[in-house]
């Protein structure tokens, strides 16, 4: 589905580099990003999350039953991580 300057796909792997598509801020699923949080001993949680790239956003999964794929952003990359129903930015 594309609107405007933005482009909606079920997987980013569906985008062919000749599609015209492919210049504008493209969000996806497929993968559903998580993110670990580590406390200070061995402990850490995961939450599903927003994970945004300059190129495009991956969505999140809002299913147990869904799983999550761990990401690990790089400078200039955003997550917003979804804790007990609220979303919190990430730094």
């Amino acid at each position: 589905l594309i609107i405007n300057n933005f482009c909606f796909r079920h997987d980013l792997t569906d985008a062919r580099p000749e599609a015209p598509d492919t210049l504008r801020y493209t969000f996806h699923g497929h993968v559903h990003p998580g993110i670990i949080i580590k406390g200070r001993s061995r402990q850490s949680l995961r939450f599903p999350c927003f994970y945004f790239t300059g190129n495009y956003c991956i969505l999140p999964a809002f299913s147990r039953f869904t799983g999550t794929y761990t990401v690990q952003p790089q400078r200039g990359e955003s997550v917003y991580a979804i804790v007990e129903n609220k979303i919190m930015q990430l730094p």
